[in-house]
């Protein structure tokens, strides 16, 4: 599977999700995971994007949740920074 500009855009929305609580925010949050599979064939401008809301979900909502997946989730999200 290689990762696009959509499924980027896509995971933007795990933003809103968190602000307002919604549960499809577990959805974006696997779906992050499965990027670290194909980290280097990402294309620049879609890890950078990539980062830029990982920072923000780092800033904002890292310590938010403490269930299992949501601390690996985190744990990825730090190895970036």
């Amino acid at each position: 599977m290689a990762v696009t500009k959509y499924d980027v855009k896509c995971y933007g929305f795990l933003l809103d999700y968190l602000e307002k609580n919604d549960p499809a925010d577990e959805i974006e949050v696997i779906s992050r995971l499965s990027y670290e599979k194909e980290w280097d064939s990402i294309p620049l401008e879609l890890k950078q994007k990539i980062l830029e809301i990982d920072k923000i979900i780092l800033d904002k909502y890292a310590s938010n949740f403490n269930y299992l997946l949501w601390k690996r989730f985190i744990q990825i999200l730090k190895s970036h920074q």
